[in-house]
């Protein structure tokens, strides 16, 4: 299975909820914003991508 990438899914979530997530300070992969009155929090998708030698 793979992980899309958190441009995607911020711009769907943005999308849906009309509302514009920014990042929450040190949380790389927290977003948070405000539709409708009500506050979004959302953590996103995340991998470590590894090299092999």
């Amino acid at each position: 299975m793979t992980i899309p990438e958190k441009s995607v899914v911020i711009k769907v979530i943005e999308e849906k909820y009309n509302c514009s997530l920014s990042n929450i300070k040190r949380k790389q992969i927290m977003f948070q914003g405000v539709s409708n009155g009500q506050k979004i929090v959302t953590c996103t998708p995340s991998s470590k991508k590894k090299t092999t030698r």
